[in-house]
């Protein structure tokens, strides 16, 4: 029989190597289960949950600042717009609640009580099969990328956003919903209990090409996003932000699954002062 020190040993050196082999997520030290969120304040936690997505899901650096409006909403100097105030602005812009995740009335999704936390920025990735180049047409109704009717249905997201700045919730923002690999034990084992439900996704559409000679998706257009997906994505972001209560962390799925075989490498190009921008338009608008 095995002492039993070598016995502790050889079980903890095979817990380590099947770490090693499958990966482990870089953040999941960071997030704290009990509390469902992950270490630090909210400016602090962006810093590094907004670093720049690269081809082949390479990152930049964390963020030494935000832009100055991010800055200002997640060190707690502006509060949420009123819920009278956005009920108004979207029955004049004609928008409904299937556009922007349900009724501003319901509860968010949440985890033992918890309220989500982060708003996940996704890209579609719509890969164009033996396309050397993007469509002209990419921007506008006779693409069919744009197409959202037949996104109601889809399981992995609460909301997509097409490349003209019209949006479909597939899932309540009251549900949670699966859909990164930083939320699943099994992808992300250091994981103490599912988290699901902690993250609002959200999916924006973006065409994608292969690197030439190669059978991928890595390249993203450029610029990445329309200026009326931005716009629509920050009414979003403050419509969630309405229904939790308090402004949503601002998230990047690559970030979120940096470290585990296979993460995703979205959203590519995605300029975040354009974001920023249409986010402080609408709250002064909203005042």
């Amino acid at each position: 029989m095995l002492h039993k020190t070598k016995v502790l040993f050889l079980a903890l050196f095979s817990m380590a190597f099947s770490y090693k082999v499958m990966g482990q997520s870089k953040l999941a030290a960071k997030f704290d289960a009990e509390k469902m969120q992950f270490i630090g304040t909210k400016h602090q936690q962006a810093t590094y949950l907004l670093r720049y997505v690269q081809k082949y899901a390479h990152l930049g650096d964390t963020l030494k600042t935000l832009p100055p409006f991010l800055n200002s909403i997640l060190n707690g100097d502006i509060k949420v717009v009123r819920k009278k105030a956005l009920k108004k602005y979207l029955s004049t812009a004609n928008i409904t609640d299937e556009e922007i995740g349900g009724s501003l009335d319901s509860a968010i999704c949440s985890v033992d009580g918890i309220k989500a936390s982060y708003f996940v920025i996704h890209d579609t990735s719509n890969f164009l099969a033996d396309s050397t180049s993007f469509p002209t047409n990419i921007d506008s109704v006779s693409w069919s990328g744009n197409r959202l009717d037949n996104k109601r249905t889809f399981k992995l997201t609460h909301i997509f956003i097409n490349r003209l700045g019209a949006s479909i919730t597939s899932n309540d923002l009251s549900r949670q919903i699966h859909a990164t690999k930083f939320e699943s034990p099994t992808k992300n084992p250091l994981l103490t209990k599912s988290v699901v439900g902690s993250f609002i996704h959200i999916e924006v559409i973006q065409p994608r090409i292969a690197d030439p000679g190669k059978k991928n998706d890595a390249i993203a257009i450029k610029p990445g996003f329309t200026d009326l997906q931005y716009k629509r994505l920050a009414l979003i972001y403050i419509a969630a932000s309405l229904r939790k209560g308090e402004w949503l962390i601002p998230t990047f799925h690559a970030v979120l699954d940096d470290g585990i075989p296979d993460g995703h490498d979205d959203p590519q190009n995605f300029e975040l002062e354009k974001f920023d921008a249409q986010i402080q338009m609408l709250v002064h608008l909203l005042k």
